[in-house]
């Protein structure tokens, strides 16, 4: 059911790890190698973008984390 469950972001992410993961060859095969409307090609880009989304959530989940212990040092 595609644009229900399929995801940039996601495919981005997973495609960091393993272009394959996405499944490239059959997708561009079939001319479906785009998530509503967004191309998944070329692959680079996306993997580069994939990283970029790392490093996004990253930054984000240490930031709280980090927020979070410093309250609970500060609570009585």
């Amino acid at each position: 059911m595609e644009g229900l469950h399929d995801d940039y972001y996601i495919s981005a992410i997973i495609a960091v790890h393993d272009p394959n993961g996405v499944r490239m060859p059959e997708r561009m095969k079939a001319g479906k190698f785009a998530i509503n409307g967004v191309s998944l090609a070329p692959i680079e880009k996306t993997v580069e973008n994939g990283r970029k989304i790392i490093a996004f959530r990253t930054e984000k989940t240490v930031a709280a984390i980090k927020k979070a212990m410093d309250a609970a040092k500060s609570a009585p």
